[in-house]
């Protein structure tokens, strides 16, 4: 929640913008005017950091994060997204 009002002409000048939000924030009309505010105000491409996701749902976006896993899992998995040949690793 805003307090104080952005600071537009600082934003505009900057060689990057940043956006930070948690990533189970459901966002709003108020959210997504202040996104087109920003985007209006400056000709950077905005980067989004998506903060605190589960795991599950980066691992919908990014594939298989690395963590350990048994074999017997691993074998499964395969099998049920028909992914033989696929390599384990990065």
């Amino acid at each position: 929640m805003l307090i104080t009002p952005y600071p537009f002409h600082i934003i505009g000048k900057a060689d990057m913008v940043l956006l930070i939000a948690r990533a189970n924030r459901v966002w709003g009309d108020v959210d997504a005017n202040t996104l087109d505010r920003i985007q209006q105000g400056t000709e950077q491409d905005i980067r989004m950091v998506l903060n605190g996701p589960r795991v599950e749902a980066m691992e919908t976006i990014m594939g298989n994060l690395p963590k350990n896993r048994s074999a017997i899992r691993k074998l499964v998995k395969k099998v049920l997204t028909l992914s033989f040949k696929a390599k384990s690793g990065i």
